[in-house]
């Protein structure tokens, strides 16, 4: 049964390893970072996650 998880796994794995590569390969021009939209993000992401955190201890 574990063993036909990890056959499954694979070319799942795989798929977003190459689409990733693809993505990166796309753009020649370096881009600068923009830390507002990164910090607002890893906010926002903190907070929606701690919500879930409090909406399932209840």
């Amino acid at each position: 049964m574990n063993l036909n998880k990890t056959k499954r796994a694979i070319p799942f794995f795989l798929f977003f390893l190459l689409a990733e590569n693809l993505y990166a390969a796309g753009s020649d021009a370096a881009k600068e970072i923009s830390f507002f939209l990164l910090g607002t993000g890893l906010l926002g992401g903190l907070g929606m996650f701690l919500y879930g955190m409090e909406m399932m201890s209840d």
